[in-house]
């Protein structure tokens, strides 16, 4: 059936305006589908990020204490002890104190009282008298010498004074004891530790430091005497150890080695008359009697032998 002219008329009017509203209205759509999926495309990393930031705190797993991390000084936690603990004392004693713990402790130590002089003084005193040993001088002369630290005007001074005065005697009496064993060496070693404390005490060592000087001199001389004496000897031969007794006594009394010399005279008399007798018993009476009058007077066998000499000239035995 065909349609009549005014309809096909009204058809025509109306087709131009239903595609100009499907054509807007698709191309409306399409636009904005096209924004919300660029919007989408640059905020996908928020759309998938934000189920874990919205999951709450208390849904973490429990960590141990070993493996937590220390809390910075930001964190609020790490403020609240602070606030809440007393302060120390130590803190408030010393305001300016270092927060140091070894400042504390310095600041807290207490401080040794600073011995007055009399009783550092008697501790020196003490010490010196710890250093003594008898027949030592060197040890007297450092407990004078450790003495000597106790200084005029202060206290035990005049102790002190006195135990140097009599700790110098006992270095000038050790020293005498050595010179009359002979050892005059010894004696001057110790005569000169004597100190210049005490004048009197300092003059008299001086004085016998120079008369033990002459009598090493002497010793010296002596020695040498008595050496010589001996390398005169010749055994079974009267006649040397009479020379050797001669040399013997021209060491004079009073000299060191003197004593010496008197026991070596005695010895050789002896050994003389011994000789005379060993030929008196062969028969050989007239040699004997020679030997015998070498035996020298003021010797223990003089006597014996004056006795032997008169037998021997009656041909007795």
């Amino acid at each position: 059936m065909v349609a009549s002219p005014e309809r096909q008329s009204k058809r025509h009017a109306n087709t131009p305006w239903l595609q100009q509203l499907l054509f807007w209205g698709g191309s409306a759509i399409l636009i904005l589908a096209l924004m919300i999926a660029a919007v989408i495309f640059r905020n996908r990393d928020a759309f998938t990020t934000k189920p874990i930031n919205e999951t709450p705190a208390t849904k973490e797993l429990p960590t141990s204490p070993t493996a937590q991390e220390p809390p910075t000084t930001s964190s609020p936690r790490t403020q609240e002890p602070l606030i809440t603990s007393p302060p120390s004392p130590t803190a408030k004693a010393s305001p300016t104190s270092s927060p140091n713990p070894s400042n504390k402790l310095l600041v807290a130590a207490p401080q040794k009282p600073t011995p007055t002089r009399l009783q550092a003084n008697q501790a020196a005193l003490d010490q010196a008298k710890r250093l003594i040993r008898p027949n030592q001088a060197s040890l007297f002369s450092k407990a004078i010498v450790q003495a000597r630290t106790v200084k005029p005007g202060e206290p035990l001074y005049q102790q002190a004074k006195q135990d140097i005065t009599r700790w110098s005697e006992v270095i000038l009496d050790l020293a005498e004891g050595r010179a009359n064993q002979g050892n005059f060496g010894g004696a001057i070693a110790a005569a000169q530790l004597v100190p210049k404390d005490n004048p009197s005490v300092y003059a008299k060592a001086q004085k016998t430091i120079n008369q033990w000087k002459v009598l090493t001199n002497q010793q010296r001389q002596n020695q040498a005497i008595i050496q010589a004496a001996k390398k005169q000897i010749q055994p079974n031969q009267a006649s040397s150890y009479n020379r050797s007794l001669t040399t013997l006594r021209k060491i004079p009394v009073g000299q060191p080695g003197y004593a010496e010399a008197q026991q070596l005279i005695a010895q050789g008399s002896q050994k003389i008359y011994l000789i005379a007798q060993s030929r008196a018993s062969q028969g050989k009476f007239k040699e004997a009697i020679q030997a015998a009058a070498l035996v020298p007077a003021n010797t223990p066998s003089y006597e014996a032998a004056q006795k032997a000499i008169a037998n021997w000239k009656q041909g007795k035995r």
